[in-house]
């Protein structure tokens, strides 16, 4: 803050960044800054003459030990540049000449006056001054404390001097060497806090609750849900100091470090990998509103990857008598090991989870261990993030995390995210899931807020005709709130507070139906138009080129992309059915095909060498046999839930039962 201050006053602006020693300054005014820490150097060295007398009242001895300081290769050097150092040993200098000058008054019998109590509370300041700067500066404190306490022996050994006269010494100093630099220390840290305010590279290395107090942080005067509920998508940060984010990534464990599955970590700077999706134990979604609470069985689905939380009896990287944690499954599906517990701390029956403020355990529900993070860093293969572990010990003091960000974009209807979508200029087709999943793709900074319900009416107006978008859920509550409702009252009848505020997702469903059968009536009387008129050999004029390069691109948003899943089948129907309705010939047919496959699919197109001559028909037959199935995904979701474990059978209305330890 000094540097700053000095800079400030000289007529620095703040805009260079001083990254890496070496720099190009680039006209900046940095020359104070340089004045500011040289000047606090150099005033080291008389400081040190007069220490040095103070202790032999040898003035040969003073001027020996100036000249080792004023030559010293390594002082001048670190005085000449804009660093911590110069002003550190400048506070460590002047303490220790504040102790010698208070001890030779002291020794003198000059106690207690006026002179006596200036160089006692100025050497109280000067260790403040040096432990704020570098918590080396403690080692200064130490020396200081066995000087005085050495002085405080001597008086209460001198019996000419009556016992009050030792307890008025211990009084004095305690006043001015220790509760005056800890009030001076605090201080500092209130200005610290007041004039560096703003959000920076390093804001995950702290506290959520702190980091909501930043300016320019995504927590600052933010808006987002209170309750954490089924469904939501959060950030999990770890609750200690310098504590990251529960972060995974496509990368796998190497070879020889338990089971090659997917690594999970975790990571101090805001990222898209941090981001998990809550769901029940036994369903991947749910239908109504319901609060995550203390006791419930949940999984954490990975947004990027699609692979869920996972734990099993393989020991962790670096932390062996802890179990390791992985990342499991294929689009969200896995097994019983990827069930977690949320504990609440002090946490009772029906105590939901609050955004930032709520701490929690997530105890893996068949191996009984926590959720934890060592803090120990892992190597490359690991790009030095920090380890996560499952421990047996239920006490770790490291195991206890907060949600940070929530959102829930599940609760917006259809006709929001399809505008959403549309104004960052992004593909709007497909079903629910698929465009929450295609959102969750855009950065927070990026993706902005919701549409409104008057944005959706103004570009579906001859669909919403007077009709309401349904309301946020948090912002129902609060109207609630205010009205007089307790929060219980709330909580009980979320579901009812949705369906009394606008259209049901069926009937929104229905009204985008009807558009898009409009959209294919347009499109159809298009297509007649432009065969007409290639008949009767008529030229198309430019205006008639642009409105046929519409109809393509909108014949294009009708089919949804394919990203390698088990509905292939369905897909390929779709788009053969469009295809058929829309007479596209055999390039545009192409043309589509390609431009819709992606993840998957997109690299097993890029595998095959002649794909760009091959037919529509016969990459789709081709593609059939890699990713066709006859069963579709609600059959493969229920033979899941059916499915039976080692330790019994998991139903959809209990939670699978534990197994039993050996005695």
């Amino acid at each position: 803050m000094l540097i700053g201050l000095s800079g400030y006053v000289t007529g620095y602006n703040g805009t260079y960044p001083f990254e890496k020693p070496g720099d190009k300054y680039n006209g900046s005014r940095y020359e104070g800054m340089r004045y500011f820490c040289t000047t606090l150097g150099a005033l080291i060295m008389p400081m040190a003459f007069d220490t040095v007398y103070e202790l032999t009242q040898s003035t040969e001895a003073a001027v020996i030990s100036s000249l080792y300081l004023i030559f010293d290769v390594g002082l001048v050097t670190l005085n000449q540049y804009i660093l911590l150092d110069p002003i550190l040993l400048f506070f460590l200098t002047a303490s220790v000449w504040g102790m010698t000058k208070a001890s030779n008054l002291t020794a003198t019998g000059n106690s207690y006056t006026i002179s006596w109590w200036v160089w006692l509370f100025f050497t109280g300041t000067m260790l403040a001054c040096t432990t704020s700067t570098k918590f080396v500066g403690l080692f200064v404190v130490m020396l200081v404390g066995l000087h005085t306490i050495q002085q405080l022996w001597i008086i209460f050994g001198d019996m000419r001097k009556p016992l009050a006269e030792t307890v008025k010494q211990i009084a004095c100093r305690t006043i001015a060497l220790i509760l005056w630099p800890i009030i001076l220390y605090m201080y500092f840290f209130y200005i610290h806090l007041i004039v560096l305010n703003r959000s920076g590279t390093g804001d995950g290395f702290y506290s959520s609750a702190f980091q909501s107090r930043l300016i320019g942080n995504s927590l600052y005067n933010v808006s987002m849900p209170r309750d954490v509920t089924y469904g939501a998508i959060v950030t999990i940060k770890n609750h200690k100091t310098g504590g990251g984010y529960l972060h995974s990534h496509y990368h796998l464990y190497p070879k020889g470090i338990g089971a090659r599955q997917q690594q999970v970590t975790t990571y101090t700077h805001k990222d898209d990998n941090n981001k998990w999706l809550i769901k029940p134990y036994n369903k991947d979604s749910i239908d109504n509103i319901k609060y995550v609470s203390h006791g419930a069985l949940i999984r954490l689905e990975h947004v990027a990857t699609r692979r869920n939380l996972h734990s099993h009896g393989e020991p962790a990287p670096l932390t062996k008598r802890h179990l390791q944690i992985t990342g499991y499954g294929e689009d969200g599906q896995g097994d019983a090991n990827d069930i977690w517990q949320v504990l609440l701390v002090d946490g009772k029956q029906n105590t939901s989870v609050k955004t930032v403020t709520t701490k929690f355990l997530l105890i893996h529900y068949l191996q009984n261990c926590a959720l934890t993070t060592s803090g120990q860093q892992l190597p490359k293969w690991g790009f030095e993030q920090q380890e996560v572990s499952c421990n047996p010990n239920l006490r770790d003091k490291n195991a206890f995390w907060n949600v940070e960000d929530n959102r829930n974009e599940k609760y917006h209807t259809v006709a929001q995210l399809r505008v959403w979508l549309r104004r960052l200029e992004l593909p709007s087709s497909g079903n629910k899931s698929t465009l929450v999943l295609r959102l969750t793709e855009v950065p927070t900074s990026e993706r902005g807020e919701c549409s409104s319900g008057a944005e959706v009416d103004e570009i579906l107006l001859p669909i919403f005709e007077d009709q309401q978008t349904v309301p946020d859920t948090f912002d129902v509550a609060a109207a609630q709130m205010e009205n007089g409702s307790t929060i219980q009252q709330v909580e009980e009848q979320p579901v009812k507070i949705v369906a009394d505020a606008g259209p049901t997702e069926v009937e929104l469903l229905k009204r985008e139906t009807n558009l898009l059968k409009r959209e294919k009536d347009l499109l159809e009387r298009e297509n007649a138009m432009l065969q007409r008129m290639m008949l009767g050999g008529e030229t198309l004029s430019q205006p008639q080129l642009n409105q046929a390069t519409i109809s393509l691109d909108l014949i294009k948003n009708l089919i949804p992309e394919y990203e390698g899943g088990v509905n292939f089948n369905l897909w390929a129907a779709q788009f053969k059915s469009v295809a058929s309705a829309y007479t596209i010939n055999e390039g545009e047919s192409r043309i589509i095909f390609l431009n819709k496959l992606k993840g998957k699919a997109q690299q097993w197109l890029y595998d095959n060498s002649d794909f760009a001559t091959q037919q529509v028909d016969e990459l789709i037959s081709q593609m059939n046999k890699v990713f066709g199935s006859g069963e579709n995904r609600v059959v493969l979701r229920r033979k899941f839930e059916t499915r039976k474990w080692k330790s019994g059978v998991i139903s959809s209305h209990q939670p699978p039962p534990k197994p039993r330890r050996h005695q």
